[in-house]
């Protein structure tokens, strides 16, 4: 698992985007509906929520899917539309990136999800088989939510990015 991690940050972390870290906000209440209880894990590790499959027949080892919440300097959605966090900026960091680790940076797009912007990537590596990964970012003001899959198949990481970020979005931005 330690090495998918490794993988996953180094294809994730643009310099440019690191530039304007402030912290993080709490996102320890935050639960992904759909998610079939007795299938998953739900594990509060400091400022990240890690969901860990434990069907193996649905989703086999690594399939996780782990949340954070993210303060930024700049402003968002912006940085997504054409800053730092854009996506050919992100595509291009991806891919040098890739190219040191000997994975494959997939795509980066602009994504809406629940009425908020963000950006969609997908990655995948080679460790004992194929690994995806799918990040998305939404964000508003100075907050973004960090959601990443990891899981052996790139629908199946696609479906659980979907099912997490149109649950969390709204528990996110919209809580009163």
């Amino acid at each position: 698992m330690r090495s998918v991690l490794l993988v996953f940050l180094a294809l994730f972390a643009p310099l440019g985007a690191q530039a304007q870290f402030k912290g993080y906000f709490d996102v320890s209440a935050l639960r992904v509906a759909g998610l079939n209880e007795a299938d998953w894990g739900r594990k509060q590790d400091g400022e990240r929520v890690r969901y860990l499959c434990t069907n193996l027949e649905r989703c086999p080892i690594p399939t996780a899917i782990e949340i954070k919440g993210v303060n930024r300097a700049e402003a968002l959605p912006a940085a997504f539309e054409n800053g730092a966090l854009a996506p050919d900026r992100l595509k291009a960091d991806g891919e040098a990136n890739a190219v040191r680790t000997g994975a494959r940076f997939l795509s980066a797009a602009l994504i809406t999800i629940a009425g908020r912007k963000g950006v969609h990537m997908e990655a995948s590596a080679d460790l004992n088989g194929a690994i995806f990964f799918v990040t998305r970012w939404i964000g508003e003001g100075g907050r973004m939510l960090d959601v990443k899959v990891t899981a052996r198949d790139l629908g199946l990481a696609r479906e659980l990015a979907d099912t997490a970020t149109q649950s969390l979005v709204p528990q996110v931005f919209d809580a009163k």
